[in-house]
């Protein structure tokens, strides 16, 4: 099984980021290629490890990465410009890392330790009250749609066990038990119908239930099988959202190995037991780090 993890940081100018990141991984910094706007990633090569800014960062002196910034000139927090051409790119803070995609799960854990410690190293930080995540996608490929689809009640009876690692980010999403009845798979005639259904949910603005967007915020549960379904990811994987970034890389590898423990478990089509879970993830904490 193929697994790729994101890593999120702050209080480091992206461009050092950059430069850190492609001295420890031997390439060219002169070849990075950045977002051009808040949420619009740029292609990526999935054989390499790539780092980018992130729209959703937020560092301690108040600003948030590509939307504000600390003026060099004036040190008082303004608005940046994410033009591709603006200056206000050498001075924005905050790095998405995202790893490869691979089945060599040892080799992916010794590099992101590696990651951790070069960023920290160079003051970058992980921190709760900034939202800083890991994201774990775990590759599903060749899984029938119904089958992936049975996971919502399993996801379901341990979430809250999994938000004990999260960063309690406001935007989390939880599946509700009405999504649990509302999800079964039996009751759709196709994949498309049922990601349709997934993505509903009620909008007050407009009175009205309603299918958000594909990368809408407000249907990424905690645990999110949407990757799978989604006809404009280039991936089908589930993507545990669950996990808070750490300054401890032992942390987040504990985080990434859970993650493919429960995509296991729940291929074979069993549960880890509630309490047993709840250990696992005591025991992970007990190696969190600010």
């Amino acid at each position: 099984m193929k697994i790729g993890v994101e890593l999120e940081f702050s209080d480091i100018k992206t461009v050092d980021a950059v430069k850190v990141l492609y001295e420890l991984w031997g390439r060219d910094p002169a070849t990075w290629h950045d977002r051009y706007g808040p949420y619009s990633k740029p292609p990526l090569d999935y054989s390499v490890w790539n780092c980018m800014s992130d729209g959703s960062l937020k560092n301690t002196d108040g600003t948030r990465c590509m939307w504000t910034l600390i003026d060099p000139v004036t040190k008082r927090k303004k608005t940046a410009s994410s033009s591709k051409g603006s200056l206000d790119r050498q001075n924005w803070k905050g790095v998405e890392v995202i790893s490869i995609a691979t089945s060599g799960i040892a080799a992916l854990m010794s590099e992101t330790q590696d990651v951790i410690e070069a960023l920290i190293n160079a003051g970058a930080t992980a921190k709760m009250g900034n939202f800083d995540s890991v994201h774990v996608h775990c590759d599903l490929t060749g899984m029938a749609y119904r089958d992936v689809a049975a996971w919502v009640p399993k996801i379901y009876e341990v979430q809250d066990i999994l938000d004990q690692l999260s960063t309690k980010w406001h935007k989390r999403e939880f599946f509700t038990q009405e999504d649990v009845e509302r999800l079964d798979p039996d009751k759709f005639e196709s994949k498309d119908a049922w990601w349709q259904e997934y993505r509903t949910k009620w909008v007050p603005r407009k009175n009205e239930y309603q299918a958000l967007a594909y990368n809408d915020d407000r249907h990424r549960r905690l645990v999110d099988v949407g990757p799978f379904f989604s006809y404009k990811k280039p991936y089908n994987t589930v993507e545990f959202r669950c996990f808070r970034s750490s300054k401890n890389p032992e942390f987040v590898c504990d985080e990434i190995a859970l993650a493919l423990a429960l995509t296991k478990t729940w291929m074979n089509g069993e549960q880890i037991p509630r309490d047993k879970l709840q250990l696992f993830v005591t025991d992970i904490l007990k190696g969190y780090t600010e």
